[in-house]
């Protein structure tokens, strides 16, 4: 029976207990659902290579959102890495919050309220992606009806809990060799390489557009991108009101990991 992988992506504790009510009641209302969320890495493991095969398998991909995580550098890396061209549907998952209360880049996403129905709209985005063996509208219906009241009132709990957001997992702040070694997207690579080479040229600020040009993907996707990378450290930027909006140039950390002057 073919399944669908739906990456859960969460930052604090209410959001990973969203994350974790999600992950445990989509395979009661759809059989055919694969949940994932990082706790399921084993003990030993790649960290960043399990994450990376998590997100780029998914065929679905929900971004757990409360107000203390808005601005949470984990949650940006996680929805830039699910964001690519024929890649997963992704989409935010709001506790507590109204779609307005969302800023940009997050707010670009589709986002789903806790409520019965804007989750039966999410549910037959997922039951959609298992083409034949997908559930008919009445049988869809009948499962949510069912199963509803748990979800609930979980995501009641969730919402009357205390929060605190930690910072980044220890495996993103190794040195940039061990970070770049495990980000896995060769258009990460690609940008990295790219803005080195302008920098030793005594090009240390770059417009995305000039980032894109080398690239040749679009400029959401690029934007996501050079998100990734800021997040994960390598990069900063500014915006430039007078020129291409955002500039970028490499963290001074990393220029100088890699012995490139100021």
């Amino acid at each position: 029976m073919p399944h669908v992988r739906v990456f859960l992506g969460w930052s604090g504790e209410r959001s990973r207990a969203t994350a974790t009510a999600l992950n445990e009641w989509l395979p009661d209302v759809l059989q055919g659902v694969r949940p994932w969320m990082s706790d399921e890495i084993p003990k030993g493991e790649a960290w960043l290579s399990a994450l990376h095969s998590a997100m780029t398998s998914a065929e679905v991909g929900v971004i757990c959102l409360t107000r203390e995580n808005l601005s949470s550098r984990w949650i940006h890396f996680e929805s830039g890495a699910l964001f690519r061209p024929n890649g997963a549907r992704v989409c935010t998952f709001l506790l507590d919050l109204d779609p307005n209360d969302v800023p940009l880049p997050l707010s670009a996403f589709q986002s789903t309220q806790p409520t019965f129905g804007d989750v039966t709209k999410l549910l037959q985005t997922i039951n959609a992606q298992l083409g034949d063996d997908k559930r008919s509208d009445g049988q869809l219906t009948r499962a949510l009806e069912r199963w509803w009241p748990d979800l609930e009132g979980r995501l009641r709990a969730a919402t009357r809990m205390a929060d605190s957001i930690s910072e980044l997992p220890t495996e993103l702040t190794q040195s940039f060799a061990a970070r770049r070694a495990t980000i896995g997207s060769g258009k990460q690579h690609k940008i990295l390489a790219f803005m080195e080479k302008e920098a030793r040229t005594g090009n240390a600020e770059l417009s995305q557009s000039a980032v894109q040009n080398d690239l040749k993907v679009g400029e959401s996707e690029t934007y996501y991108r050079l998100e990734q990378l800021r997040l994960l450290g390598f990069l900063v930027k500014h915006r430039d009101a007078q020129r291409d909006p955002w500039r970028w140039r490499l963290h001074p950390a990393y220029r100088k990991e890699l012995n490139i002057p100021d």
